[in-house]
This record gives C-alpha cells, structure tokens and sequence, in this order.
C-alpha cells in the first residue's frame, strides 16, 4: 500500500533520533526508484550541467535544444574522440588492426573503468577499440594515446586542435584521452552532437562497432555502458559518460524508418534516468521530424572574372554551415579528406584559459578552373542507376564533369568508386548540368555521403539516380 504523507512526517517518540535516518534513507530509495521508472523532466535531471540536443541527421534541424553551448565536463564521452583518432591512424596505415599496443606503468595505474593490464603486457589494436567502446577503459585510453602520440598530454593536445580546427568543435579542450576529472577539460552538448555526426560520416566502416552490446576479452565479458542499445528501438551507438562533476552523460544515435536522429545528454542524475530522458527526447524527435527535400533547388552556377565557379549554397538548416565554393586546387601537399595532419604547426591550444573559436570553415574557397585540361576531365560514366549525390549544377557540361570528379577525388571515404555522371536539364530557358557522383546502394548510404560532403562544407544532395534525365 502507498504511504501516506504522514508516513514522512518527522518522528516525535523517544525513538525518533534511531528511525529518522533510516527511514530517510528508505525514502530516498523510493524517490531515486521512481525517478528511474518514470519518464524524466529536465529538473529532475542534476543541475547546473544539464544540456540536451536533438538533431535531426537529414536535414540538420534541431529538435530540442537545452544549454547547448553551455561548457560541461565530457567525462568518457571523451573517448569517442579518442576513437576518432585511432580509426583515423587505422585509414592512413599508422595502426593496424592486430597491432599490439605496450601498456605502461602509467596506463596500468589509471583509476577504474580498467581493463586491469599489468605494464609491459600488451593489447591489440582491434580489442583496444572494442574495451574502449564497451568497457569505457580508461587504462586502454592511456596507451592508445601514448603509443599514437609519445605521451598522453601530447596526445591530447592534437586531439584538441583536430577537434577546433576540423571537427566543428570550437568550445571543447582535451587534457586527456580517458575522460577522467580535470577542470580544464570542458565540451558543449552543440560539440559533441557534431563529433558523432563526423566519426559515422568520415569512417562508415568503423561507426557500426558503437552498436556492440558485449566484448569477451581475455575471458571476460565487458556489456556495453550504453543500456538504450538494449531497450530503444533502432537505436546504434555512441558512447556514455560519467563523472562526479559531469553527472551522467549520454551521446546517442537512432534511426526508423530511414530517418537518423542523434542525441546527447550532459547531467542526468543517475543512468537511468538519464537514458530515460534520452529515451523521450528520441520519441519527441522522431516525432517532430519534417519532410526531407529531394534535393535543393540549384541555380546555375556563373562564372567569375577571375576563372572560378561557385557552387550552390545548401538547402537551408545544413547539418553544418556549407561552403558556398569547393575547392577543387589548393596549396601545399594533398592530403585524405579524413585524415587530421599530426604536425607540430598545429594551432596552438591554450588549455587554461578562453578556447579559440577557430572560423576558416566558414570562410568561402573557389573552385579554380583557369588550367582546365579537358583531355583529363573523366568522361561521364552513363546511368549507372541506384542512389547518388548531386554537387551543383553549372553552364557548361565540361565543368560539371570536372567538379564531380573533383570532389570524388579528394578521398571521401562513403564516395570510394562512385561515377561521375552529368544530367542535362533546363531552367529559365537556359540549359545547366547537374554534377552526380553515382553508384550508391541506397538512400541511407546517399544521405551518409552527404553529411560528409556538408562537413567539409560542399553542397550536396541525396539524389534517385535512376529517375534523373541522365537515365531518361
């Protein structure tokens, strides 16, 4: 039978001093047991670091938006960034997977969430990843870092700079790989929602591996942190986090019905509550989703004076804000599309006080054309059918030629083996051409294409190749 309100009532016996504490504490109980059990407000959630952000993935719309760009503390949800560097030192053959990374006497010694690794045993580069993701190891950070960067603070410091300069995460600072309590290492719910979008769009093949529910390692099997892989629906990863100064944090991406929608939680009270609240903002997101567009409404590119094309801004409310130029030349050496540059220029990061706010992104680069060979445009490879992406649309079919290949070429991962198409069309009585890098399975692989495209701020579309004039 429920308690009635006198059931808490300040005991008045000669007794009361013996019952008051342990019957407080049984009250308690029973509160934190229906937080857990009931669909969890924002104050019920621990203050002052509660943030929250839904996003939707297609579109780039946020649902919900609570104290996004408030610094909190990212707890484990660090290592997610720490993954990013490993998957990216896995792509330009740094790493591979049956590596053995040395565990240190300073790895060794990090606190709980830990493997337990003597120093001087080793781990492989493949386990490393499925602890970091499951376990949340905070040993296994450690020497991650040490054996990709010489030292953890170093580690850290590129970490850093990869993430103000190339990742859209102008309010974060790393001290470390792990996560662990450190003042000076701080994010933004806005941050952290455009670390996930980026680690799925720039490594597709290694995204799926946040979806483990379990690791058996060296005997032992490690369930993943992350509960809602169990409980919600189509939901696919990230990663969970925790400390005392952060509350229980959570980043989180689903998909239903062919829509993607990503969230993140900072300050939840306890883990249950916090994936309860995770829970019901997803259902208010998917809930809330708005249609998406076939494709902007290109309008012809023009030509400039000085030999360039400029390419169509992207729909509005782009996942990030695009470019309106792709760069198809640039000075110093090529480099992968995806692959952060680990060099000593890196810009300076200053862990103590204010974070730079770097803005190149938004600055506008031209597509240079003035040397154009035509002998070495691609030819337009025909229908190819299936699902593709669309760059701009331009006046001369040349140059549409030209800019598809040229995108394709600069190492996008989801647009490996694409073909350039080009579908002729018309428009206020002039003819354009509709630049189409073609071949994809499917939507989904489409919409993934583009958000990596977006990312590195060219505009783009998911396009029905088959239903385009190119295979009329």
């Amino acid at each position: 039978m429920r308690p009635s309100a006198s059931s808490f009532a300040p005991q008045t016996s000669a007794d009361s001093g013996r019952l008051r504490r342990p019957f407080a504490r049984v009250a308690a109980l029973v509160v934190s047991v229906l937080l857990c059990l009931t669909a969890v407000p924002p104050q019920a959630l621990a203050a002052p670091q509660y943030a929250a952000l839904v996003l939707d993935a297609q579109t780039g719309r946020i649902l919900h938006a609570t104290n996004i760009d408030t610094r909190v503390h990212p707890a484990s949800l660090t290592k997610i960034m720490t993954l990013y560097m490993v998957f990216d030192a896995l792509r330009s053959g740094r790493l591979t997977m049956d590596q053995q990374i040395p565990i240190s006497a300073r790895a060794a010694s990090q606190p709980p969430s830990k493997i337990g690794l003597a120093a001087g045993q080793t781990i492989s580069v493949r386990d490393a990843i499925m602890v970091l993701i499951t376990k949340s190891a905070n040993d296994i950070a450690v020497a991650v870092a040490e054996a990709l960067a010489g030292s953890e603070a170093e580690f850290a410091r590129q970490m850093t700079a990869i993430a103000q300069s190339q990742l859209d995460m102008p309010n974060t600072v790393f001290v470390n790989a792990s996560g662990l309590p450190d003042s000076r290492q701080v994010t933004t719910a806005r941050d952290m929602v455009n670390l996930a979008i980026r680690i799925r769009a720039h490594f597709p093949e290694y995204y799926p591996l946040f979806a483990t529910r379990s690791y058996t390692f060296a005997g032992v099997t490690h369930r993943n942190h992350n509960g809602l892989l169990n409980d919600y629906p189509g939901l696919d990863g990230i990663k969970t986090g925790f400390i005392n100064a952060s509350g229980f944090n959570l980043v989180a991406s689903a998909e239903r019905n062919g829509r993607r929608v990503y969230g993140v939680i900072f300050g939840g009270a306890t883990a249950q509550a916090r994936n309860n609240r995770m829970a019901q903002l997803l259902d208010e997101g998917f809930a809330n989703l708005g249609p998406v567009p076939d494709r902007p409404a290109f309008a012809p590119a023009n030509r400039g004076g000085d030999g360039t094309y400029m390419v169509a801004a992207v729909p509005a409310q782009p996942v990030v804000p695009a470019l309106t130029a792709v760069s198809l030349a640039h000075d110093g050496p090529p480099r992968p599309a995806f692959a952060p540059a680990y060099r000593s220029d890196l810009p300076p990061v200053d862990t103590a006080g204010a974070v730079p706010v770097l803005t190149a992104a938004s600055v506008p680069v031209p597509i240079v054309l003035q040397a154009l060979d035509p002998a070495k445009v691609p030819p337009d490879g025909g229908c190819v059918g299936g699902w593709g992406v669309e760059i701009g649309s331009f006046g001369e079919e040349i140059v549409a030629r030209a800019i598809a290949a040229g995108v394709r070429d600069r190492g996008f991962g989801p647009l490996a083996g694409t073909s350039v198409m080009v579908a002729e069309t018309s428009a206020g009585g002039a003819t354009i051409y509709r630049a189409l890098l073609a071949g994809l399975p499917d939507r989904e692989a489409a919409d993934t294409a583009c958000v990596a495209l977006q990312i590195e701020g060219i505009s783009c579309a998911a396009v029905d190749v088959q239903a385009t004039a190119a295979c009329s």
